[in-house]
């Protein structure tokens, strides 16, 4: 989950927490044995007063495992955009209409608001991924995206977009 919308997080290290309780004969020496050698975890026992015979003894095995994770820079980001563009002016179309701003972007087709009114206009956005030198880059095996390709969002690998990002 990303906290803060300007920030991203990519999962390289995880820590996966393993918790195992049993009561009775199951607290035993063989899971006690079991716990700390095999699962290198802390092995916690305990009696509990005024329980059935049965039930008196309580125990847990606890550990932490810890992994990296598998090619993470190979993982697919999926960049979904917008545009919207204030145009106190205004911006005349074909037919002389003038509107007070333009929005689009990959989730949507275009549309304009006309100055007084509410008044779309479809097109298809298209998005040109570029480095921070201005050349073409490529995402997913383009560089160019049309509208109706990128309404799912531009997806690629992180190692693609960390390229183009140079």
């Amino acid at each position: 989950a990303i906290e803060h919308p300007r920030w991203l997080f990519l999962q390289t290290v995880v820590s996966e927490p393993t918790v195992w309780d049993g009561r009775g004969e199951e607290c035993n020496n063989a899971r006690a044995t079991q716990c700390i050698e095999d699962q290198y975890g802390q092995w916690t026992k305990s009696k509990v007063p005024a329980a059935p015979a049965n039930h008196s003894v309580t125990c847990s095995c606890r550990n932490q495992t810890q992994f990296f994770v598998y090619r993470p820079e190979e993982r697919e980001f999926r960049l979904r955009h917008g545009f919207e563009v204030e145009m106190p002016w205004g911006l005349s179309d074909a037919w002389g209409r003038l509107y007070q701003y333009a929005r689009g972007g990959s989730l949507s087709n275009q549309s304009n608001r006309q100055l007084g009114a509410d008044v779309k206009q479809e097109g298809q956005v298209t998005t040109v991924i570029q480095s921070a030198d201005g050349r073409e880059c490529s995402i997913g095996g383009k560089s160019v995206w049309g509208g109706h390709e990128s309404r799912l969002g531009i997806a690629g690998t992180f190692r693609e977009w960390l390229v183009c990002a140079g």
